[in-house]
């Protein structure tokens, strides 16, 4: 190591430990943050797409709400429409009964 170099060596599981000389630390050092500063630009983007892509879905979710309201309400007035139907049957139906019945009195 004396004379700049790195030496390997394996640790006790086989793997590779570098020693490395003072001259050669920063430069290792620049290469490390390099690498760090990739690996979250990489995690920021996905992190940012995964974002995107739950806003989509809440969007999506809210349109479904929306729809599910209106719905809701659209049953309501057909179900007032169908109580008014049966209320003109019958008031028709009583109206016919009566005129029939005066009919034949």
């Amino acid at each position: 190591m004396a004379d700049g170099r790195a030496v390997e060596r394996l640790d006790e599981n086989g793997r590779p430990i570098v020693a490395i000389q003072g001259n050669q630390l920063d430069a290792v050092a620049h290469e490390v943050e390099r690498r760090v500063a990739a690996h979250q630009n990489v995690v920021g983007q996905e992190v940012a797409a995964i974002v995107a892509q739950l806003n989509d879905h809440g969007a999506q979710l809210a349109q479904l709400g929306g729809l599910h309201q209106q719905m809701h309400e659209v049953r309501q007035l057909l179900e007032g429409m169908a109580v008014q139907v049966v209320a003109n049957a019958n008031a028709n139906a009583n109206a016919n009964a009566n005129a029939n019945a005066n009919a034949n009195a």
